[in-house]
């Protein structure tokens, strides 16, 4: 068998014939980045073969061991070195919210309270007067019983119980602490990156802050490339390496606080509804063939041990409900941090990540769809794409001197540029039009800054000799292509759910942007573009992750669980691909706007 030696990460694995680097890579424990799924298409899991004195640039999903064998033939092709290519790091993940305040009501609880001895001649049972104690019947634990005489006979029959208004989680020593911190930790898993909060339960204060990529990213950048390779692969690598990362994050937030894992009773979870279902190890065929409908859109209540590792082992795990096959729990979790249910004013609420989710209303009906928005706006299908970390440029302003106009650049970290991120890509785009450069169609004019690439016209930004990695960064006509495939979906969403509510755009009095694009992307450069609607360009407001804040108010009060809840199911869903109008507004709306 053939040795395959990363020599960046001096990790060797044995490898089969058959295997691509993609794979084995995997195997070594390694992260590569794969937003196609291994398909070749997206040229980002690139790595550097060594055989005798030279190196060979390759696709590691396209490349296999017999491959490689054959290709080298006559040497001995037993022990092959290869060089992973390091990848954009310190990547910016949003982790501020909304700011609303909500009214500290969590369902999660200690008290110290002393359970009476058995009379004798009564039979009651250390759980019944335990309950009786505490004023209320819960059903017993298995888990608790097995030590509740002894703790009782070493303590005076004085324990401190961890309850909520449904079940006992905890009983516990008060002599071995003054007083107990509760704490929670609410996750927002999103398609590429995960955000984790740290909580007290009792204050609500936040203690730490956690985030990273989403490892599931080594199988796809989008979530059907990831469902299907669910369907073909099982649900179980997708499933452990989100919940593996999910402990890693809680005992990083722990570390920084001093706390203990065992002090956390209580995990909420919110995603898009392929990742809830990954989460869960639920199979996401049905997300994949028509009418792509959730298995189960209900909230969900736990027992985190099954899932998480690094919490009470009697921790409950609170799940957020979605509301259809594209529109999920994270989206329900931006609701509930917006207050919908309670707004008067005709609300446009959009998260744009690498889908984009949009629901439109106020209290009193509220409409929602889904399109498929992100992977150009976070570098998956953009020639020199990158998603938002250092290196990226991540905005691009129009400056004017001696009469002569200039774009200048942003770069992430303030070094060389490595690529381009989505926010940077809609500035340049905007840019572009401003100049005359780009016509409404999309096209690219032919200027000084004009190169060829693959036969056909290119911008370029930055040449070779002033990059991180010596290679050229440009846009290419292909890039502007998918800009507008991604905001004519968008852009057509938001008018089917202005027709689907009998109103116009011009009626929408407020806008939220939600999500980390949405909080660095510049509005009136996607005004610009017409990714969002240019009348409404002076009523957009950005609200961070308001996600991960819906998850956070789902911990820290129990009315606020019951409103996700109701959001969720009041909310109605609108399936544009079953809408015949869909494909005509979508080819009206890749049109770039006329200038502002």
């Amino acid at each position: 068998m053939p040795k395959i030696e990363f020599i960046r990460e001096n990790i060797s694995i044995q490898a089969e014939m058959n295997q691509n680097l993609l794979e084995l890579m995997r195997l070594a424990g390694l992260t590569p980045d794969a937003p196609c799924g291994g398909q070749g298409k997206c040229g980002k899991c690139r790595v550097r073969v060594y055989r005798g004195q030279d190196w060979e640039e390759v696709l590691s999903c396209q490349e296999t061991v017999q491959e490689l064998t054959e290709k080298y033939k006559g040497q001995k092709p037993f022990a092959y070195q290869i060089e992973t290519i390091p990848r954009e790091s310190q990547h910016r993940i949003l982790l501020q919210g909304s700011g609303r305040k909500v009214e500290l009501d969590p369902d999660l609880h200690q008290v110290i309270v002393t359970v009476p001895p058995c009379p004798k001649g009564d039979s009651a049972s250390d759980w019944t007067r335990l309950c009786q104690a505490l004023g209320k019947e819960y059903p017993p634990r298995l888990e608790l019983l097995s030590n509740l005489a002894p703790l009782l006979r070493r303590t005076g029959r004085k324990v401190t119980v961890v309850y909520t208004q449904e079940e006992i989680l905890d009983i516990l020593d008060p002599g071995s602490h003054d007083r107990l911190s509760l704490l929670q930790a609410a996750f927002d898993i999103g398609t590429t990156t995960v955000a984790g909060f740290l909580l007290d339960a009792e204050t609500g204060e936040i203690l730490a802050t956690a985030s990273s990529l989403n490892p599931q990213t080594e199988y796809g950048g989008d979530v059907i490339m990831r469902a299907n390779y669910a369907l073909e692969h099982g649900t179980s690598e997708l499933s452990s390496c989100i919940r593996s990362l999910m402990g890693r994050m809680i005992l990083e937030m722990c570390s920084k606080t001093g706390a203990m894992p065992q002090q956390i009773y209580q995990v909420s979870a919110v995603g898009n509804t392929c990742m809830h279902h990954l989460l869960l190890d639920i199979s996401p065929d049905s997300l994949v063939f028509a009418p792509y409908n959730p298995v189960t859109n209900l909230p969900m209540k736990l027992k985190a041990s099954r899932l998480l590792e690094n919490t009470n082992p009697n921790a409950q795990l609170l799940v957020l409900p979605v509301i259809a096959g594209f529109v999920g729990a994270d989206t329900v979790g931006c609701l509930l941090a917006v207050n919908m249910e309670e707004e008067e004013k005709m609300t446009l609420m959009i998260d744009i990540g690498t889908n984009g989710e949009i629901v439109l209303g106020n209290k009193k009906r509220r409409i929602t769809c889904s399109t498929a928005a992100g992977p150009a706006f976070e570098g998956a299908k953009i020639f020199c794409g990158m998603r938002g970390a250092e290196g990226a440029v991540d905005h691009v302003t129009l400056t004017e001197k001696d009469g002569k106009k200039k774009l200048c650049y942003s770069v992430i970290g303030g070094g060389k540029p490595l690529g381009i991120c989505g926010s940077g890509l809609i500035d340049l785009v905007a840019r572009l039009l401003d100049l005359g450069q780009i016509d409404d169609s999309g096209r690219l004019e032919e200027s000084e800054n004009t190169i060829i690439v693959d036969n056909r016209p290119a911008w370029l930004l930055f040449p070779a000799q002033e990059t991180q990695n010596g290679k050229a960064i440009f846009l290419t006509q292909q890039d502007i292509r998918e800009v507008q495939l991604a905001k004519g979906a968008m852009a057509a969403g938001m008018s089917l759910l202005a027709d689907k509510l009998g109103i116009t755009l011009d009626q929408v009095e407020q806008v939220f942007i939600a999500g980390a694009f949405g909080n660095y992307m510049d509005p009136q450069s996607a005004c610009r573009i017409g990714l969002l609607p240019p009348q409404l360009k002076d009523r957009i407001r950005s609200v961070g992750n308001a996600a991960g804040e819906g998850a956070r108010f789902a911990l820290l009060s129990s009315q606020e669980r019951m409103r996700a809840a109701r959001l969720a199911l009041s909310t109605e869903f609108l399936e544009l691909a079953a809408l015949p109008e869909f494909q005509d507004r979508f080819v009206d709306e890749m049109e770039f706007p006329e200038e502002l």
